[in-house]
C-alpha cells in the first residue's frame, strides 16, 4: 500500500524493468495518488515555480543531476526536504512533454498516455485498489476525482488488469486523513479506508478479487 509518493513507488514497482525478478506481491493499494505537477503550483508562486524549473534544467545540462537545488527556491513546497535537480524535474514534469518519471497521476493525460502506464498493469498480474482522498487539499478544484479514478480503472481493465470492487474515492478524506472536513470527521474517513483495505486484502487472500 502506498500513500502519496508511495503511489508512485507502487507504479514503479509494477512497471519499471526488472519486475519479474522482484518479490511477487498479491495486490496493490494506492491512497492519495495525487499529481505533484498539479499540486506544487498550489503551494508556490508561479515565479518561484518557473525559477526552480530553470535552475534544475541548468543543473542537469551541466551534469549536476543529483545536486541539491537551493532551499530558498524549493522551500515553499518542501520546507524540510532537500530536492535534487533530477527529483525536482521528475515531480514538476515540465511541459510540453510532461515526461517526468513520477508523473503518473495528472488529470490532463489522455487515454493514449495512460495506456503506457495504467494500461500495462495487467501484465504484472497484480489486482489494484484505489483509495483516492475525496477532500485532498493537494488536488486542484478543477479535478473531478470520481471521473479521474474511473478513467484509471477503465484503462487498467482494458489492458487486462483487475480493479477491486472497493476501489474508488474515499469521501471527505484529506491527504493524510488526519483532519476532519465539512463532509465527515477524520474518524469516519479512516474507518471507510480501513473497510476498503481489509475487504480488498480478504478478497485477495481468498482469490476472489473481480472487476
Amino acid at each position: 500500500m502506498g500513500n502519496s509518493t508511495g503511489c508512485q513507488d507502487v507504479m514503479h514497482y509494477l512497471l519499471s524493468p526488472g519486475f519479474e525478478e522482484r518479490p511477487k506481491i498479491n495486490g496493490a493499494i494506492m491512497q492519495a495518488s495525487i499529481s505533484d505537477r498539479e499540486a506544487i503550483p498550489m503551494m508556490v508562486a508561479q515565479a518561484t515555480h518557473d525559477s526552480a524549473v530553470k535552475i534544475a534544467q541548468a543543473y542537469v545540462e551541466d551534469g549536476r543531476v543529483e545536486d541539491i537545488i537551493p532551499s530558498n527556491i524549493t522551500g515553499e513546497a518542501f520546507p524540510r526536504t532537500p530536492i535534487s535537480a533530477r527529483r525536482w524535474l521528475s515531480l514538476i514534469s515540465p511541459g510540453p512533454e510532461h515526461d517526468g518519471e513520477d508523473d503518473y497521476f495528472s488529470s490532463d493525460f489522455g487515454d493514449e498516455r495512460l495506456r503506457g502506464t495504467f494500461g500495462k498493469i495487467g501484465a504484472a498480474g497484480v489486482p489494484i485498489c484505489f483509495a483516492y482522498s475525496g477532500a485532498d487539499e493537494y488536488v486542484p478544484d478543477f479535478v473531478n476525482k470520481e471521473k479521474l479514478v474511473a478513467k484509471w480503472e477503465r484503462i487498467i481493465r482494458e489492458g487486462g488488469g483487475v480493479v477491486d470492487e472497493a476501489s474508488g474515492v474515499v469521501r471527505g478524506a484529506t491527504h493524510t486523513m488526519a483532519k476532519s472536513t465539512k463532509q465527515r470527521t477524520s474518524e469516519d474517513s479512516v474507518q471507510d479506508l480501513v473497510t476498503r483495505v481489509v475487504g480488498f486484502a480478504q478478497r485477495v487472500e481468498a482469490g476472489r478479487v473481480t472487476t
